[in-house]
């Protein structure tokens, strides 16, 4: 698949509805995420979504939410360019291993925090 301006090198993760990749931007080499719709062709209900979600993220500003750069439009097909901090998405955490109580609740915190201060701004 073609990202203008971009390269695809991972796969991270792959829902019904979108694929996330780990990318790199060409013109400045920063390491960022890319959201795609799975269907090819995609479907215009796929590409509503992914422009919602660009406008609600481009407004935001929160530690525990990632800062959007870009949506994107090639070829029919559109991309969601995210900021990646290197982390594991949480689908793929929670399939691949089994969290203790110590692991579990600094996650949840996490996770807690950044929803109240979401909540905080509607």
């Amino acid at each position: 698949m073609m990202v203008p301006d971009h390269e695809v090198r991972q796969e991270l993760s792959r829902g019904d509805w979108f694929v996330l990749y780990r990318g790199r931007c060409r013109k400045d080499g920063s390491s960022v995420l890319l959201k795609m719709p799975r269907s090819d062709p995609v479907s215009p209900f796929a590409a509503r979504l992914l422009e919602h979600e660009y406008e609600l993220l481009r407004g935001l500003s929160l530690s525990g939410v990632l800062r959007v750069h870009a949506l994107l439009r090639h070829d029919g097909g559109c991309c969601l360019v995210l900021d990646d901090r290197g982390g594991t998405p949480l689908q793929t955490l929670l399939t691949t291993r089994r969290f203790d109580l110590q692991a579990f609740f600094p996650l949840a915190l996490q996770l807690v925090t950044t929803l109240s201060e979401l909540h905080r701004r509607e």
